[in-house]
């Protein structure tokens, strides 16, 4: 989001093949998924929980790198 072309364009073409509508919608029980367990992990942290950290930058994040197949240990250079 943040690059301009021609990386935004270069990184874009890669993973368009990956999201597509069908693809989106197939994605939607495994985002739900995600979402809840999200979300009761910071309930059971007790309180307060930081929102952004916690689940604004980890549900994108997990939803993308999951149908690519990018590791767990990668993930945080993304959330970067």
């Amino acid at each position: 989001m943040s690059l301009d072309p021609p990386d935004h364009t270069r990184l874009h073409k890669t993973v368009a093949g990956v999201f597509t509508k069908r693809r989106v919608e197939d994605l939607r029980p495994a985002t739900q998924r995600i979402a809840e367990e999200l979300l009761e992990a910071m309930e059971a942290s007790g309180g307060p929980a930081d929102l952004v950290a916690s689940y604004a930058l980890p549900l994108p994040v997990t939803v993308i790198c999951d149908p690519l197949g990018v590791p767990d240990d990668d993930r945080d250079q993304l959330r970067g």
